[in-house]
């Protein structure tokens, strides 16, 4: 169709593109002598792109980088953890952009796994906020007690901070997906101990006794399991947190490894937040269980001018534990 254009594009042979090829080229002038080009035209040269990528009709620059791993020289296929955190790195690229004076049309994303890791963030943000109001809708259907969610949901986040202290001892930096992913399976792991010893609480006042020894009965009770339960789960998960490899096939045990490295920060989480929970578990939960039946007694005596006021005192007498429902 003679309607369409169509680009029409004249190379030299491979071995003349070169400099010098170019300032041997020659061009007729107005008397009709060929010149050299090199005659009359000065070259510099000058950084450039050797092709030009547009997105949206946009010019587009990629810069690219990565941290180079330090392997270990006596340990085959073993990388030390390195000093240097991509997240740190980045936020010390953004302040130091927003520091320059770039044209109003320049615009600077962060792409690759930077913008991977930001998306995975903000979805774990939106699902532990839904996790948190589906768990608090279970317990409100479970045990028909404001009260009772809400001390199950401060024990999870209490657990959760305990988490991220730990984190902080051990020096390292809060990953969004792998220490997000572990405080997710932790808020399980709590709401579950918790959920069984207000369970065995209530089962306990529905027999008819006395609120202040079934708190102290249904913690009796809880001690094993939850003591037992968090110390298997601490003991799997510490050769994880130091990144203690093993393989089989070679018989090789390395510390530090690369893909030891990738579950450092989701067994730290759980590992801390465990050991904070067994004393949330054991110590705080029964201590706000038995708040309110204080409170109603206290008021109560008060009212009656005395210790004579009708309400039960605490049981102090022996009593045995009965086995717990494991």
């Amino acid at each position: 169709d003679s309607q369409d254009e169509v680009d029409i594009r004249v190379r030299y042979p491979e071995a003349y593109r070169s400099i010098q090829a170019l300032d041997n080229l020659r061009v007729p002038t107005a008397s009709g002598t060929m010149v050299p080009i090199s005659n009359f035209v000065t070259r510099r040269p000058a950084q450039q792109v050797n092709s030009i990528e547009r997105v949206d009709g946009h010019r587009v620059y990629h810069v690219r980088a990565n941290i180079k791993p330090v392997c270990s020289p006596t340990v085959k296929s073993a990388c030390l953890k390195s000093k240097i955190q991509p997240s740190a790195e980045v936020d010390k690229l953004q302040k130091w952009i927003a520091t320059q004076n770039f044209p109003h049309d320049v615009r600077v994303a962060f792409k690759g796994g930077q913008e991977q890791q930001d998306e995975s963030g903000a979805f774990l943000v939106e699902a532990a906020f839904l996790a948190l109001f589906l768990i608090a809708m279970v317990l409100l259907a479970l045990f028909n007690s404001f009260y009772h969610a809400s001390l199950i949901l401060v024990a999870v986040i209490l657990a959760m901070i305990g988490a991220l202290l730990g984190m902080v001892v051990m020096h390292q930096a809060f990953s969004i997906i792998m220490t997000g992913t572990g405080l997710l399976a932790l808020a399980g792991i709590v709401v579950n101990h918790n959920i069984v010893l207000i369970d065995t609480f209530h089962r306990l006042r529905d027999s008819g006794m006395d609120p202040i020894e079934a708190v102290i009965r249904s913690s009796a009770q809880r001690l094993r399991p939850v003591f037992l339960t968090t110390i298997t789960a601490i003991g799997g998960l510490l050769p994880m947190m130091f990144a203690i490899e093993i393989d089989f096939a070679t018989r090789e045990v390395s510390i530090g490894g690369p893909n030891g490295l990738m579950w450092v920060q989701l067994s730290t989480a759980i590992v801390f937040g465990l050991a904070f929970s067994k004393l949330i578990t054991l110590g705080l939960v029964p201590s706000m269980l038995a708040l309110p039946y204080r409170w109603r007694e206290r008021r109560a005596a008060k009212r009656g001018g005395g210790s004579d006021s009708g309400i039960p005192a605490p049981v102090s007498r022996p009593f045995e534990i009965r086995e717990a429902a494991e």
